[in-house]
């Protein structure tokens, strides 16, 4: 499992500044730089909620270089590796969840989400936590794990409207 999140960080680091900032991204940091309260209200206006926009508020206090901007999503993308770890392994067993997780670690369009300065990155870890928690609390029912389904799948839909639909998938599943 070291070996494939090694690998998967230095594949979504690999070229992570050979591009500038490009609209979108200059968009996500343009939110990030306002104070939170009027973050919110612009995102009230926007087609994206402002979860992803306020944690890169506080991230970009590390600061505001390409790589660093783009680094908040690499590490929602590097955790979603170990995510998938984790779904494979209560789903099946831990051969598979590290199979799971290296498909994901060379999936290119992971890859590239990760190298972006915008939430799909983060949408994705949150919708693949809510459905490993589900199945934990499922299995458990415990209520801690019911109560970090609820507020992970709220962290879903506060960083993207389309989140509804791996949530509908996910109920439907159950």
């Amino acid at each position: 499992l070291v070996v494939v999140l090694l690998a998967g960080l230095l594949l979504r680091l690999y070229g992570l500044t050979a591009e500038s900032l490009w609209l979108d991204e200059a968009t996500s940091l343009m939110l990030a730089r306002m104070d939170v309260p009027t973050l919110i209200e612009w995102t009230s206006l926007d087609i994206h909620p402002p979860l992803y926009y306020t944690l890169l508020h506080f991230w970009i206090a590390l600061g505001e270089g390409e790589a660093m901007v783009r680094g908040l999503s690499l590490l929602a993308s590097v955790l979603a590796l170990l995510v998938m770890y984790g779904l494979g392994r209560t789903l099946f067993d831990a051969d598979t969840g590290l199979v799971a997780a290296l498909l994901l670690a060379v999936a290119p369009f992971h890859i590239w989400y990760a190298q972006e300065a915008r939430m799909y990155a983060w949408v994705t870890l949150l919708l693949s936590t809510s459905v490993l928690l589900a199945l934990l609390a499922w299995q458990s029912q415990h209520i801690a794990l019911w109560i970090g389904y609820v507020l992970v799948t709220a962290g879903a839909l506060y960083t993207h409207y389309y989140a509804v639909f791996g949530i509908l998938l996910e109920n439907l599943f159950f």
